[in-house]
């Protein structure tokens, strides 16, 4: 990590140079009587309102602030969501985890359209730590980001900081680093990666994307649902993409447990609508899913729906 924050570093400095550079060449008059306003161009009001939109937790203020294919990369964690659609479902899961976030820019290099920042992170934080999975543990960090920013919208954004750094460390058995036990808690496993990873297997599926639905599933994956037809392992998982096409769904009340040290339990209702061999089926069910950590990522096992009414 250390070396992840070093490269963050050289590209804000980077990015100093470069603003440094184009103040110098910028004449300040682009013609008789017009006056160059390079904060028309500016891109930092973009980025402190895309923090700020987080702080808020304001979800449909990304609509206006992302590109329609706008990239947010978070290195530390592995997530990597393109379009508004998937940085929401990311931003959202971050909130669960930590519902008292505070996201604060300490300094900003507009060098437009790239825009490097230095910033500081702090909030009460419960799921998976790099020591284990804690509850409300109160965390604080600094990072940097750079993000390029065209037409008044972010196109890219990347964040660089050591999540280890995050955590103080606390002594084994106290109340911060007790093992979560109680639904009820709402832990967020990650925090955020593996309810993207959920969402990200339903599109997959809508998208009939095969090969990303397959390679997100563990070896011997097994799945339960209510037609009496049994277990179905992964072959005839990835088969059913060709038979069901998915219109449209909406999942909702992600609730994560840890099982021991490399497993959680995700469980969340979902509603969906869709043609089976040219026949409209839709439902509502709960839905059991065990994921496993396989090396550095984390891999659907199991999968058991319920209908509910």
């Amino acid at each position: 990590m250390r070396a992840t924050l070093i490269t963050a570093a050289c590209l804000v400095m980077l990015a100093s140079a470069s603003a440094q550079q184009r103040k110098q060449a910028t004449p300040m008059t682009a013609s008789a009587g017009q006056t160059k306003t390079q904060t028309s161009q500016s891109g930092k009001p973009v980025l402190e309102a895309y923090v700020s939109a987080w702080n808020r937790h304001d979800f449909a203020a990304l609509d206006t602030l992302l590109s329609p294919y706008a990239i947010h990369e978070d290195i530390a964690q592995g997530f990597r969501g393109q379009g508004p659609a998937q940085i929401k479902d990311f931003m959202r899961a971050e909130i669960e985890g930590e519902p008292d976030l505070n996201w604060h820019l300490t300094t900003v290099v507009d060098a437009s359209p790239l825009v490097a920042a230095e910033w500081t992170w702090t909030g009460t934080f419960t799921g998976d730590s790099p020591s284990g999975p804690v509850v409300r543990q109160r965390i604080s960090g600094r990072g940097a980001s750079i993000a390029v920013i065209e037409n008044g919208r972010i196109k890219r954004f990347t964040d660089y900081y050591d999540m280890a750094s995050f955590f103080p460390k606390v002594p084994v058995g106290s109340a911060t680093t007790s093992k979560i036990d109680h639904p009820s808690q709402g832990v967020a496993t990650g925090p955020g990666a593996l309810e993207a990873k959920v969402r990200k297997v339903w599109e997959d599926f809508k998208n009939k994307n095969k090969n990303g639905f397959a390679a997100v599933l563990a070896d011997g994956f097994e799945e339960v649902e209510e037609d009496g037809g049994g277990f179905r392992d992964k072959q005839a998982e990835v088969a059913e993409i060709d038979q069901f096409n998915l219109s449209q769904y909406s999942l909702k009340d992600f609730n994560i447990k840890p099982i021991g040290a490399d497993g959680v339990l995700v469980t969340y209702m979902g509603e969906y609508s869709g043609t089976v061999a040219g026949q409209p089926v839709d439902g509502k069910s709960a839905w059991g899913e065990v994921w496993v950590r396989r090396g550095d990522d984390w891999k659907l096992l199991y999968v058991q729906e319920t209908k509910v009414r």
